[in-house]
């Protein structure tokens, strides 16, 4: 692998951590809105794993290119390459946050709805069952 070739690497690991930092901040903006569908989520999490594979692949060829990477001139795309890691570890943090809140919300909203539904199927169901048969609701 020439030098060219490891400089041209390193440039499409930038702009494939780019897109992923890009699709984290799309799924943290999705999962704050107030969406109930999930399909937008799902295509979202489709692209992150291409991207990854193709990250995946990125790497490979990478280690392919030992030998230039003490490099002066790959020092700043690595650079770079890092503040993007980080980014996106911060990123991931918040969607795994939003989304543990989201879920929590979600929660209570149907343990809400079953102790409602629970309510009204046991001691209201009852109580009109009772007048059903003649029964009398003043006492």
């Amino acid at each position: 692998m020439t030098q060219e070739e490891y400089l041209k690497n390193l440039n499409k690991k930038l702009n494939t951590l780019e897109k992923i930092a890009d699709n984290t901040e799309r799924q943290v903006r999705f999962l704050q809105d107030d969406h109930r569908s999930l399909l937008g989520l799902m295509r979202l999490l489709q692209v992150r794993g291409q991207l990854l594979k193709l990250l995946v692949s990125l790497k490979k060829k990478e280690e392919n290119g030992q030998e230039w990477k003490g490099c002066v001139a790959a020092q700043e795309p690595k650079k770079s390459i890092r503040r993007y890691q980080k980014k996106i570890i911060e990123l991931h943090a918040k969607a795994i946050q939003v989304a543990t809140e989201k879920k929590n919300s979600i929660t209570e909203q149907m343990s809400g709805n079953r102790v409602t539904r629970n309510i009204r199927n046991v001691y209201i169901g009852r109580w009109y069952q009772g007048l059903s048969r003649g029964f009398s609701r003043e006492v």
